[in-house]
């Protein structure tokens, strides 16, 4: 099996503005989705930050990745990632995630890496958690941002509820206004949902 195309598509996507330790973001969130396609017609997908720097990244690399075996790929690509930077050199403090050059292969490799395995596991017939090691948990619980700084409470609180209603057993809800915890306070209580507030 060989990778015959390699596509990068740069979107942008709704996300309400939350406040974090960056300030307060934009409407809306950018991310790179790229497919490896096989020689066979299976294609392989992953998301990474979103940019022109992150795809420019990516299409550097077109020629290492095109006519490529996808179960060799990272190895072949692990140059990028050896003895690079890590730790305090790496750190988010000071450049907006997805944006410190010194983490650039790191995130680069990533991208290509988890494209391969979904890959290498639709091939086989196979999940992604098979390939590499196993399943840990049949459920997990989810988080799930389902308000802003600037939404009036009512509406973080029925959007929260549809989100308990149709998600997974435990769920974690994010909102950005202290005052939001009165409305979760049942729901709290029994265990259900935990409320994050910042």
């Amino acid at each position: 099996m060989r990778i015959s195309d390699f596509r990068i598509h740069s979107i942008a996507m709704a996300d309400p503005p939350l406040r974090s330790s960056y300030g307060l973001h934009q409407p809306y969130a950018l991310r790179n989705v790229i497919e490896l396609v096989s020689d066979d017609g299976v294609i392989g997908i992953a998301e990474t930050y979103g940019g022109d720097q992150p795809a420019r990244a990516l299409e550097s690399i077109r020629g290492k990745v095109v006519g490529a075996c996808p179960y060799r790929l990272t190895g072949d690509l692990s140059l990028m990632v050896e003895d690079g930077t890590s730790g305090l050199e790496c750190s988010q403090t000071y450049n907006v995630p997805g944006e410190n050059p010194l983490d650039a292969d790191a995130r680069t490799y990533s991208a290509i890496e988890t494209a391969c395995l979904d890959l290498i596991g639709k091939t086989v017939g196979k999940p992604v958690c098979d390939l590499i090691g196993g399943r840990v948990r049949d459920r997990s619980g989810v988080s799930v941002p389902v308000g802003g700084v600037l939404d009036r409470i009512s509406d973080v609180l029925a959007r929260a509820c549809h989100v308990l209603r149709h998600g997974t057993r435990r769920r974690r809800v994010l909102h950005g206004v202290r005052t939001a915890l009165g409305g979760f306070g049942h729901l709290q209580r029994r265990g259900e949902v935990g409320v994050r507030v910042s």
